[in-house]
């Protein structure tokens, strides 16, 4: 269990961008992550919102032209 916590993971950087992001300070890093997350997940909502509606109408519009044929 000990050598697990002990363990250092290296990542290969292969950008410009990468590099800069760990040179910079923690806090920095931290601000940037949660920032992006934040938009990742601003972006997905608002897709998704888009689609459920799209498709609720979509399917909404299938079923009153089912039951008007029945009728």
């Amino acid at each position: 269990m000990k050598s697990d916590e002990n363990r250092i993971l290296f990542k290969e950087i292969k950008s410009y961008e990468e590099a800069y992001f760990y040179n910079s300070s923690p806090e920095e890093r931290n601000n940037k992550h949660l920032n992006n997350i934040n938009n990742v997940k601003k972006k997905d909502s608002k897709i998704k919102r888009f689609f459920e509606s799209s498709a609720g109408d979509m399917i909404e519009g299938v079923i009153e032209i089912l039951f008007s044929i029945l009728d």
